[in-house]
């Protein structure tokens, strides 16, 4: 029987399993936005008995001191101080003045129509009322937004949830004690939102102050001092909530801090900063697809006890929570319209698009559902809170609806972002890129075996092999062969190559020709089988000496040149004798130039006699590929063929040039950084597909310095 922390360990890999899966699901499938993935396979895993039974119930006050404050911490990083000081009275109005009217209205209609008491009624309508920025992005996604309405909702999604959070305590201690003090009230929702701002500020200074403090004292440690920074937002939250002040308003201030410190430290501490945020954007990734999952997971229960009403009731209460979300965007779209006239004295143009994209921007999501589940089960004389189900279901209803109608409305009222570059793009200018580079390797005054290890190494940053169209691969492959047949000869008839270098040349054209004849008959079993030797070969290469490692080869093919010989005997046909004899032949030829090379002096012979040919062929080879080079726009196809090129030349064993390799690979890197500006500026790169090259270069380098890669 598993144990309930067991239990809540399978619910944090289930849930994080799920985001991985939804968001894969979500690359290949775009027709949904990511979320809404995430929303799927939340509603799948709770379906799922196998499933079911290791989700637990998530604490609403874990929800938001785990979730919801590192969220808005990091939205709060990601706003410049500037911003908040110069929009602080859109800020009150959006977050404060729009909020209460919201409630007002919605409170008002719910205890008219529905006939709840006022007090149910605004604890539904403070509950559905914040909006959520993460949620705004999932369904915005690939529009272009107006600025100045993407501004408002980041701005009033920061800091309506403190509004939100307080009418909800104070509906509920008005539903347990049946009266409220309009000037309590007034007194708390100050006390709260004041407290979080000031102590918000001074947590989030002192943080800033231990963390110089640690940094001036050489406590520099990077895990440290990042883990320190991550625990921030909790710390604060836990705080300031035991204080009775907003812990969210408080984590979000402190997040504002914090970006003002880290713009002034950048230079100061740039590597410890440029982690933190990349570890930031992946913790808030994750956090995000998290709520959504836990959203899905939600909504079966709630979606089961719609089911469970008869059908009057089911529809009555979808209607109520769409009419809740209709009203919503009603009063969303006037106030925007309202604020312009008031803001421009006249209603200027294009206000009314604003305007509809204002009212539609007003998702809700995270905080909406923490604050749903955080309505108590009964009420302070014991009795059971009947409603509560009813509010869950109409909020989990409304997210809904704020999801979906803008995923619907706003292509219709956006234009679509324009693209600064699509993948086909990256990928053609990374074989650029490469192609580029290894040209830059040729001229580089290196050993061979040096130039080898640094154009693999090169070659890694595409990614993947190139997928080679069969027809035009084999013409260039052909015209490759004529080429280097024409050097070879012109080089014999010239004299220039010696004894050893002629009878090498003809046993590879021996083995070339060999193969010719028989790639008919390879099979995929062959081929499956020969992948399997190449890997046995590389792992023999670990822990074999060269010595140990030519008996092995050797004896190999002796035992399998007894098996032909006993073949030979057993066969009467004469064409298939013919034919053992003739493998029995090239593997004694194997043997015998394992044997020669095997042996220091003749190696070096042979060693010597391959470099005369690399040398006669290395010219007309180098020009034929500038030649492919000019006439093919495809440069993946250029890259393959220096790649095969590369691999085919003899691995010349050296001693170890491990640091020589970095110092080669860094001069390459930097090489690349000049291309890419040299095509920027030539206006052949956008300045986005430019910053993507730039960061993943730089990337590397930094890498390269850190570990020696």
């Amino acid at each position: 029987m598993r144990t309930e922390k067991v239990t809540f360990v399978y619910s944090i890999l289930l849930l994080i399993m799920a985001v991985i899966l939804a968001n894969f699901i979500a690359q290949k499938f775009t027709f949904f936005p990511q979320s809404i993935w995430q929303i799927i396979l939340g509603l799948l895993c709770a379906m799922t008995p196998s499933l079911s039974s290791y989700i637990v119930n998530l604490d609403p006050e874990w929800f938001m001191m785990l979730i919801i404050a590192p969220l808005l911490f990091f939205e709060g990083q990601q706003t410049q101080g500037r911003v908040i000081s110069q929009n602080i009275r859109n800020i009150l109005r959006l977050s404060i003045l729009l909020a209460l009217i919201t409630m007002f209205f919605l409170g008002w209609g719910i205890h008219h129509f529905l006939n709840w008491p006022f007090a149910v009624a605004l604890a539904l309508a403070a509950i559905v009322t914040p909006t959520d920025a993460t949620a705004l992005n999932s369904v915005n996604k690939g529009l272009v937004m107006p600025k100045g309405v993407l501004r408002s909702l980041n701005l009033e999604s920061m800091f309506n949830d403190a509004t939100g959070i307080v009418a909800l305590e104070l509906a509920i201690v008005w539903i347990n004690t049946g009266h409220l003090s309009v000037g309590e009230a007034l007194r708390k929702f100050a006390f709260v939102a004041l407290g979080g701002i000031i102590f918000g500020f001074a947590a989030g200074f002192l943080v800033i102050q231990l963390r110089k403090y640690l940094l001036r004292k050489q406590f520099d440690d990077m895990t440290a001092q990042v883990m320190l920074q991550l625990l921030t937002p909790i710390l604060i939250y836990v705080a300031a909530e035991e204080i009775g002040v907003s812990g969210i308003i408080a984590a979000v201030i402190a997040g504002i801090i914090h970006h003002e410190e880290r713009s002034r430290t950048l230079l100061v501490s740039s590597q410890m900063n440029n982690l933190s945020t990349q570890l930031w954007k992946i913790i808030t990734q994750v956090l995000n697809g998290v709520v959504f999952v836990i959203l899905g997971l939600s909504l079966v229960p709630i979606l089961k006890n719609i089911f469970a009403f008869r059908l009057e009731k089911s529809a009555g209460i979808i209607l109520t929570a769409f009419l809740i979300y209709a009203s919503m965007l009603i009063l969303r779209y006037f106030y925007a319209l309202y604020d312009a006239k008031r803001v421009n004295k006249e209603i200027p143009e294009g206000v009314f698009k604003d305007a509809l994209v204002f009212s539609l921007g007003g998702v809700h999501g995270t905080v909406t559902l923490a604050m749903a589940f955080s309505l108590p089960l009964f009420l302070a004389n014991h009795q059971v809170f009947k409603v509560r189900e009813n509010i869950l279901t109409v909020s989990a209803l409304v997210i809904l609806f704020s999801l979906v109608v803008p995923l619907i409305l706003l292509p219709m009222v956006l234009s679509k972002e324009h693209e600064a570059f699509d993948v086909d793009e990256l990928d053609q200018a990374y074989n650029e890129i490469v192609n580029a580079a290894m040209a830059y390797i040729t001229t580089l005054e290196i050993s061979d075996k040096r130039r080898q290890k640094l154009t693999q190494r090169i070659q890694t940053q595409r990614g993947y092999k190139y997928n080679k169209d069969p027809e035009t691969w084999n013409q260039v492959i052909k015209q490759l062969d004529y080429v280097r047949n024409q050097a070879v000869e012109n080089a014999i008839e010239d004299d220039l190559l010696s004894t050893d270098a002629i009878k090498l040349w003809n046993r590879m054209n021996e083995g070339k020709k060999y193969k010719q004849q028989n790639v008919k008959r390879i099979k995929k079993g062959i081929i499956y089988r020969h992948m399997l030797y190449r890997f046995w070969e590389r792992l023999l290469n670990l822990f074999l000496t060269d010595k140990q490692k030519t008996e092995y080869r050797v004896k190999k093919y002796r035992h399998r040149i007894g098996k032909l010989e006993h073949k030979k005997e057993c066969t009467v046909n004469n064409e298939e004798r013919a034919d053992v004899q003739a493998k029995i032949t090239r593997f004694e030829r194997k043997i015998s130039l394992i044997q020669v090379y095997g042996d220091a002096e003749q190696k070096d012979r042979w060693i010597k006699a391959m470099k005369e040919i690399d040398d006669a062929m290395a010219d007309d080879v180098a020009a034929f590929i500038e030649k492919v080079d000019k006439q093919n726009s495809d440069k993946g196809l250029v890259v393959a063929l220096r790649e095969k090129i590369n691999n085919e030349k003899l691995n010349v064993r050296t001693q170890d040039i491990e640091n020589q390799q970095n110092i080669d690979l860094m001069n390459v890197l930097q090489f690349e950084l000049g291309f890419i500006k040299e095509r920027n500026t030539e206006g052949k790169y956008s300045a986005d597909l430019t910053k993507v090259l730039y960061d993943d270069i730089i990337a590397a380098q930094s890498i390269i310095l850190e570990v020696g890669a």
